[in-house]
């Protein structure tokens, strides 16, 4: 009786954190399709449309020759590459991490479900059995073939390294740009309008490009500790190496 009564408990704890496991897949799956959702549907779109409207307008401004050659123009072509810029970043970023997020909790989630529902579904026809099926779901076929690093998980690794290290302090940089660029047309604006007779002396071509380069200087200086703080290190795996040195 003793026995029975060991093997119970133990069953039930197994039970237990299988559901709990086939929860927390659950859960995180739904996580992942929100983020693809936003991210990816809602933000993707979002991304293309600035994209082209963007476009369309450093067209419409570099068409007109009697406006090439003028300060407005000129900051707001600077302008429309700028934001282009950032949303080729912030899009790579973002999008890039919501799809391996949505593809990794997916692909894992499922098939550590399955695995938990095979495991419970052979407990419950043979009790003698019960414990040694959930006991250690790590040797389950199932959860080997979710481990098994593929072509897939090789690359996300690096795109995920190298989108942290040189993407994500790309959007930083594009975004300050794009914030200090509409202060400049608002400066020049205002003294176009409210000191028109000091706008031929102030606002030049000349100026113009030495305020953007001194403003673009000042943005990659300020954000040079976004570069440092992340680096990619290169690891061997510990089982490769196992098995160059037995060969």
């Amino acid at each position: 009786m003793a026995d029975v009564s060991d093997n119970y408990s133990e069953t039930g704890s197994g039970n237990t954190s299988s559901s709990l496991e086939t929860f927390a897949a659950i859960v995180e799956s739904d996580c992942s399709l929100f983020t693809f959702v936003v991210y990816v549907v809602v933000f993707g779109t979002m991304a293309l449309f600035g994209l082209i409207g963007n476009g369309l307008s450093w067209f419409v401004l570099a068409w007109d020759r009697h406006e090439r050659g003028r300060v407005a123009s000129f900051l707001l072509r600077t302008m429309a590459v700028a934001d282009n810029l950032f949303l080729l970043a912030a899009g790579l970023a973002q999008i890039s991490s919501a799809l391996i997020f949505y593809i990794d909790s997916t692909s894992h989630g499922h098939a550590v479900a399955d695995a938990t529902t095979e495991n419970l579904t052979a407990s419950g026809k043979d009790s003698a059995h019960q414990f040694s099926a959930v006991s250690d779901p790590e040797t389950s076929p199932d959860y080997q073939d979710v481990t098994e690093r593929t072509l897939y998980d090789d690359v996300s690794t690096y795109v995920t390294a190298y989108v942290t290290v040189c993407v994500f302090p790309l959007v930083h940089v594009t975004q300050m740009w794009t914030v200090w660029i509409t202060v400049l047309v608002a400066v020049s604006r205002y003294v176009a309008i409210c000191r028109p007779y000091q706008a031929p002396r102030l606002c030049t071509m000349k100026r113009v490009r030495q305020q953007l380069a001194a403003v673009a200087f000042a943005i990659l200086c300020y954000n040079v500790p976004r570069f440092l703080e992340f680096r990619v290190e290169y690891v061997l795996d510990q089982v490769y190496l196992a098995q160059l040195a037995t060969a």
